[in-house]
This record gives structure tokens, C-alpha cells and sequence, in this order.
């Protein structure tokens, strides 16, 4: 069995997939799986997949029809052994050492109680320009930093998975959401942050993240912006709804704060490439608007910030 599964869905990525696949097998870190989704890509990634395969013992490859990502991870974690479980962007790339440290921080996690580690992330433009970073400002979290941590905006952990290690015994309990497109990793975060009692750091930027110009989550997009709104934020959201009353109310607060956010990305971008945006704007305001009310009722918003969640819909 080895100590460590890495799992990455493969779809449409064959500029990339070398690059991402070879920044793997080189880890100075050796003990590991890889398991490759080829999620009926129409490229040659399926191919690009056999053929590492032929050359690395440690790759095990599925060929799949085009479920989505969140199939993809599905497939991976159930065919996965490892003690731990990693997932990889097959578009992203990964630091030599990134493995070999957190499988050690994984071992000092699990033996205080954490299930989960995270590291800090490089985001580079599609030329390897980097334009952004992040990185966790605390080694250790508890149960509540966590939980605040993974609704906080930004959040400091990161909203996605790629930079984080999971403990097999704990990920193998919960799925991925095959029914929504965007935001699936941080609902997946939400779930699985509920089972974790605490999550140890590793302060250091480890994981690379490129940001493709085609990418429908990554680009300067209105419709990429509006379906975030109302399809991942609003899916997580109301999975919340099963959340004890505490995180209840970080969800409430987080949902309204991104419906702003996002509304003014939306506006922004329109301006910006000449699109029609004033009708999906006016939509997501709304969704604002109709959720005051409720929150209030459910006691998950004070007034104060309600009054300033709606002055910001109305005005700003």
C-alpha cells in the first residue's frame, strides 16, 4: 500500500498534461500512486496518459466517459489505497519538494488529531508569470479557525483542493457533488472541514496554479462570473442549510458578501469587453435582496450587516 494517492482528472489539457505529469514523478518523494482520469478527453490526453503509464509503474490510468471533475475525483478516490490522498489540476504543476513535505506534515497532522494540510499557492499567467500568491499565515488551525478560515473572503487556506493533503480514512466517508460545475471543490472543502478537528500548514508555496486564458472558472468572463453566483455559491450555500447554526451563519455572511462581489465582477467585466451584463447583474442583486429577509428570520446576519448587505444592493 502506498503512503500517498495522487489523483488528477485529464480533460483537454494536452499543452499542459507533460509539464503537470513530469512535476509528479519527480517529487523527491517516492512513495506514492498516481492515478490519471482521462474524463473522455477529445484530445490526445488519453493517449499522453498511456504513455507515462508504459514508463512509471506507479501510474495507474482510467479511461472514462465525460462525467465532469467531480466524477473524475469520485472515480480516483474510490480506486485510491494511499494512506493520504492528493489531487492535482492537470493543467497546474507542483514543486519538487511539495509531496515530501507535506506527507511529513500529514504524519505530525494525523498523530495530533488533523485530518487535513494545506500549503500556500503560486498563481502564474499562462507564460509562467507569477501575479499572485497565497500562503496560510498560521501553521496550526483548530476546529472553529478551520471552519472560519474555509468562509472567509479570501479564504487563507485556499478555496480548492489541489493544495491540500486529505487523510484517506476521513475523504473516503464524503464525495464530490457531481451535480454542480463551479465551486464544487469548495463545497467538497465545507464537508470535509466539518469531519477535521484541525489542520496543520505548511507555510511555503508549493502548488503553481496557471491560469489559462481559456479556462471557463479562470477568465475575466460575465457568464464564468454569473454561474459561480448561481450555481456554485448558491449550491454550497444550500447545503449549508444542514450545518450546525454557527457555520451557518459564516455561510450566510460569506453567500451575501460573494453575491456583491461577484455582481460587481459582472459589472466590471461588461464594461471592460463590451458584453451585456446588466441583466445577470440585476439578477444576482436580487438573489441579495430575497435573502435578507431570511437570513434575518433564521437569526444568521445581524441587522447591522443586513442593512449594509442591502444598502450594497441597492446602491453600490
Amino acid at each position: 500500500m502506498p503512503e500517498l494517492s495522487i489523483i488528477i482528472p485529464v480533460y483537454k489539457t494536452e499543452k499542459y498534461l507533460r509539464r503537470c505529469l513530469d512535476s509528479v514523478l519527480n517529487q523527491t518523494f517516492s512513495d506514492f500512486e498516481l492515478i490519471l482520469i482521462d474524463d473522455g478527453s477529445p484530445d490526445n490526453c488519453g493517449m499522453i496518459c498511456d504513455e507515462y503509464k508504459e514508463k512509471d509503474g506507479r501510474i495507474t490510468v482510467l479511461h472514462t466517459e465525460n462525467r465532469g471533475v467531480s466524477a473524475a475525483r469520485n472515480a480516483g478516490i474510490a480506486r485510491s489505497t494511499g494512506n493520504f490522498i492528493g489531487f492535482v489540476d492537470s493543467d497546474d504543476f507542483v514543486s519538487p519538494d511539495m509531496y515530501e513535505k507535506m506527507v511529513a506534515a500529514a504524519h505530525t497532522a494525523h498523530e495530533s488529531g488533523a485530518l487535513l494540510v494545506a500549503c500556500g499557492t503560486n498563481y502564474l499567467t499562462d507564460g509562467l508569470e507569477p501575479f499572485r500568491s497565497e500562503i496560510p499565515d498560521n501553521t496550526v488551525l483548530d476546529a472553529d479557525g478551520l471552519i472560519r478560515a474555509v468562509f472567509a473572503t479570501p479564504n487563507p487556506l485556499g478555496g480548492g483542493v489541489c493544495n491540500k493533503l486529505f487523510y484517506g480514512g476521513a475523504i473516503r466517508k464524503i464525495a464530490f457533488s457531481e451535480e454542480i460545475k463551479l465551486a464544487e471543490d469548495w463545497l467538497f472543502l465545507c464537508e470535509y472541514s466539518l469531519l477535521a478537528d484541525k489542520c496543520v500548514c505548511v507555510c511555503e508555496w508549493l502548488y503553481n496554479v496557471v491560469a489559462r486564458p481559456d479556462s471557463t472558472t479562470r477568465g475575466d468572463d460575465v457568464d464564468a462570473y454569473y454561474r459561480m453566483v448561481t450555481e456554485g455559491k448558491t449550491a454550497v450555500y444550500k447545503r449549508s442549510a444542514s450545518y450546525p447554526h454557527d457555520v451557518r451563519c459564516l455561510a450566510a455572511d460569506k453567500y451575501l458578501d460573494d453575491c456583491i462581489r461577484y455582481s460587481n465582477l459582472i459589472r466590471e467585466s461588461g464594461k471592460n469587453s463590451g458584453r451585456k451584463w446588466r441583466g445577470k447583474f440585476l439578477k444576482v442583486r436580487l438573489i441579495v435582496l430575497k435573502e435578507i429577509p431570511s437570513a434575518l428570520f433564521s437569526r444568521l446576519v445581524p441587522l447591522g450587516k443586513a442593512v449594509r448587505y442591502a444598502y450594497s444592493a441597492f446602491f453600490a
